[in-house]
């Protein structure tokens, strides 16, 4: 019963590892995204300064 017990707690450990990769994933896309916007908003503030 243990052995099975253990199966289930690494399962779930790898299981949270796939998905904190895919998060970390995401978001780097989403600070990337953001960077962009931040040099959009402050090549539009240098213009109009």
């Amino acid at each position: 019963m243990e052995r099975y017990t253990n199966a289930l707690i690494e399962i779930d450990y790898c299981e949270n590892l796939v998905l904190a990769d895919d998060m970390r994933d995401r978001l780097d896309d989403i600070f990337d995204k953001l960077r962009d916007h931040k040099k959009q908003i402050q090549k539009i503030l240098s213009n109009s300064g």
